[in-house]
């Protein structure tokens, strides 16, 4: 192998793995994104590499034969598509722009992390729930304050009973004027009409 060989297969290796770097990189930094373990960072740097190589094909391909000098052709294809490829990425991302259509054409059901807990509680206004929080120890009343900070999940029950399932005791709080509950406290949620 002769030495333009080895520098067209670094070029062609650096159009797939930088590109992904550059242009995953940016995306995480518009849009938090989950922890990513470095075998699916490496995975997503391929794929945003392919994909990057894809859109830019031609100028690869132009940079390649000659007609666009290399390091131009390097700089828009490794550096300046990805971070425009990214940028859009973490936009649509932030903005659940991606995730509302892809529900809308029912590509997929599930649901977020978080989404769950809001679209339940903002379906429905004060939902009677039953929490468990310890192993015998339950609180039934009215959901009518939930939080939306997907971090710290918290309830606001009004017309309270707190069971003890253990004792079989119950203690009638409906007189105060509620219960603040932490999700961090939580073990089951029963939700009732």
């Amino acid at each position: 192998m002769n030495i333009p060989d080895t520098f067209q297969a670094l070029l062609i290796v650096t159009y797939f793995i930088l590109p992904g770097y550059v242009g995953i990189r940016t995306r995480n930094f518009i849009a938090e994104q989950k922890d990513e373990s470095s075998t699916e960072l490496l995975l997503g740097y391929i794929l945003f590499g392919l994909w990057n190589f894809g859109v830019c094909s031609s100028i690869v391909k132009n940079t390649l034969s000659g007609k666009i000098d290399p390091f131009l052709g390097f700089l828009v294809v490794a550096v300046a598509a990805p971070i425009i490829q990214g940028l859009v990425l973490g936009i649509a991302s932030r903005t659940k722009i991606l995730y509302i259509l892809a529900t809308k054409i029912k590509l997929f059901h599930y649901k977020r992390p978080g989404e769950v807990w809001t679209e339940i509680f903002d379906s429905q206004k004060k939902l009677w729930v039953r929490v468990v929080i310890q192993e015998n120890l339950i609180y039934e009343g009215k959901a009518t304050i939930i939080s939306a900070d997907s971090n710290n999940r918290e309830l606001f029950l009004t017309d309270v009973k707190v069971i003890d399932d253990k004792s079989k005791s119950v203690k009638d709080l409906t007189n105060a004027k509620g219960v603040y509950i932490n999700s961090k406290d939580i073990k089951i949620i029963e939700i009732f009409n």
